[in-house]
């Protein structure tokens, strides 16, 4: 679960070689991906259909928003747990 070993240089490819997604839940790691892809359309809905630019940053803070968000739908406890866990990944101070 930690994308420190991402360099910042060496571009997309990483994401498949380092595979920074391991968690071993399919559903929390299907919703981890889902918010992921789902804040990326919403910035390149941004950038098309209103003209926006965003940061990196907005995108992860919206990331972490909304699996907080999300975590409360979660029936398990445990579950519940691990996306808050995954939500303070993408805010790092």
């Amino acid at each position: 679960m930690d994308l420190g070993s991402l360099l910042p240089g060496n571009g997309m490819e990483q994401l498949w070689t380092v595979k920074p997604i391991q968690e071993h839940n399919q559903r929390i790691r299907a919703t981890v991906l889902t918010c992921i892809l789902w804040n990326i359309w919403k910035c390149r809905n941004d950038k098309v259909f209103g003209g926006e630019d965003e940061a990196n940053g907005q995108i992860a803070r919206r990331c972490f928003d909304d699996l907080l968000l999300w975590s409360h739908r979660c029936n398990s406890p445990m579950d519940r747990d691990r996306i808050v866990e995954w939500s303070s990944f993408f805010i790092r101070e």
